[in-house]
């Protein structure tokens, strides 16, 4: 079931922008054409179109190997420099996910911190399949099936399968509505970014990624290492592993270095000592006796007494490591939860559990050409505590149901060997990430020749 590798994407939405359909004059252009229209969104307060931004569409294959067959539509949004001889590699951002809404995710915060401006100019555009593009695999039923049920005691392994059904259900409409899924994956996504850089005009350019969009650039430097002036590569997912089965063991990592920081530190050891017996007896507890949290959709403003078990608490706390600013109350949310209160927890989830620009149909396409031959029996649960390890299980066992139907080919080996490049790059990870942590970032380092490792150590 999608939700801990996306987190990163979901919280980060600081505002909900409202798509306008493409219009129907673009449906003729040729692929790599960039078309400038105005912007079919909501902008944050101060940034203006025409001053601060532009707008356009531009125009792929849905097949890059057919450039002649249908073909799909991203949007493009180029936020000017603030200088007045902006330099002539603009700096390109990709997010994570996959599924998650690069504009949607970044554009705030290029108002928010205009140094990123200061003497190039930044480029988002919205990746196959994802929120701003001509096909967003959005997946209705996942909030459907919650609406219907996050009131209702419903057994795991039956909240598991339903949540397959709806997913599956997604799959087929996405199919019946005439998207190729087999065509929303790493390689097609990495053929689009290229053909972005052309149809732009830039000799090279700088490319940031962050989570899944750090592979997204690892795959670039493989194909395209001329397109590339630098690279960082911000939350390291390298292409020779799978993050899908290492992420037990890289959430029980962050956990460690959560609870071994309290422990070190005196003021948090005294207002909650025992921070780990406490974490896992109160996910025992909830096991044995289901609470209840408050959580309140933001877009319908519907509230809803939630029926919530340990993987709540485990995926609240967990995600929570996600935000820095978050971190130092995670402390206090672990002994609310012990003491029943759910308000911090059910805040958080409820920006997951309700989020409608994530494009799922997008997560499970890239995701199961990838991890398709993924079994319980390939992880590496037995350090863990049990109960992180039966939430892997549950996971992967619920992935391997869902990928089992949705019917798309194994990505071709060679994108899952190590990349191997000279691209100037820079590797930054958090010290409290609990999905990509500093050991994947020296995983990918070591095969690339000009690297540079650094690790945040207060960050997520």
């Amino acid at each position: 079931m999608p939700g801990r590798v996306a987190q990163v994407t979901a919280i980060a939405i600081l505002w909900l922008a409202f798509l306008v359909p493409v219009p129907n004059a673009l449906a003729a252009e040729a692929p790599g054409t960039f078309t400038v229209v105005q912007c079919p969104l909501k902008l944050p307060a101060g940034l203006v179109e025409g001053r601060d931004l532009t707008c356009g569409w531009l125009t792929v294959p849905e097949d890059h190997s057919q450039p002649d067959g249908p073909t799909l539509r991203l949007l493009v949004v180029r936020v000017s420099s603030l200088g007045g001889a902006p330099r002539p590699d603009p700096i390109v951002l990709a997010q994570g996910g996959p599924g998650g809404s690069t504009i949607d995710g970044f554009l705030p915060r290029l108002r928010d911190k205009p140094f990123l401006r200061r003497d190039r100019e930044v480029i988002l555009y919205d990746q196959r399949g994802t929120l701003y593009t001509s096909r967003p695999l959005v997946c209705g039923e996942i909030l459907e099936l919650t609406d219907r049920t996050i009131e209702q005691d419903i057994p795991p392994s039956e909240a598991d399968r339903m949540s397959v059904e709806a997913l599956i259900a997604c799959r087929n409409r996405l199919a019946a509505e005439g998207s190729d899924l087999k065509d929303f994956n790493t390689a097609q996504n990495a053929a689009d970014l290229e053909l972005l850089r052309r149809a732009l005009g830039f000799e090279r350019i700088n490319l940031y990624g962050v989570s899944y969009g750090t592979l997204l650039a690892l795959n670039v430097m493989r194909s395209h290492p001329s397109a590339l002036r630098s690279v960082i590569l911000d939350g390291v997912v390298p292409a020779q592993s799978n993050f899908i089965a290492e992420a037990p063991q890289h959430n029980a990592r962050a956990l460690r270095v959560l609870f071994d920081a309290c422990a070190a530190d005196s003021d948090c050891r005294q207002a909650y000592p025992d921070l780990e017996s406490v974490f896992y007896a109160t996910v025992d507890r909830m096991n044995a006796t289901p609470a209840r949290a408050p959580m309140r959709d933001r877009d319908t403003g519907r509230e809803y007494n939630a029926v919530v078990r340990g993987d709540f608490l485990i995926s609240g706390i967990v995600g929570s490591l996600y935000i820095t600013d978050v971190i130092p109350g995670i402390p206090r949310m672990i002994y609310d939860a012990r003491d029943g209160r759910f308000d911090a927890l059910g805040r958080i989830q409820s920006l997951l559990t309700f989020d409608r620009t994530m494009s799922y149909g997008m997560y499970f396409s890239v995701v199961c050409a990838e991890s398709s031959d993924l079994s319980v029996e390939d992880l590496s649960l037995d350090s863990l505590p049990p109960q992180l390890a039966r939430e892997g299980r549950r996971s992967v066992r619920s992935l391997g149901e869902t990928c089992s139907r949705w019917g798309v080919p194994d990505l071709a080996p060679e994108l899952e060997q190590p990349v191997r490049s000279d691209v100037p790059t820079l590797l930054l990870s958090g010290a409290f990430d609990p999905i990509t942590p500093e050991s994947a970032a020296q995983e990918a380092a070591r095969t690339l020749s000009r690297s540079y490792m650094f690790t945040f150590p207060n960050t997520g």
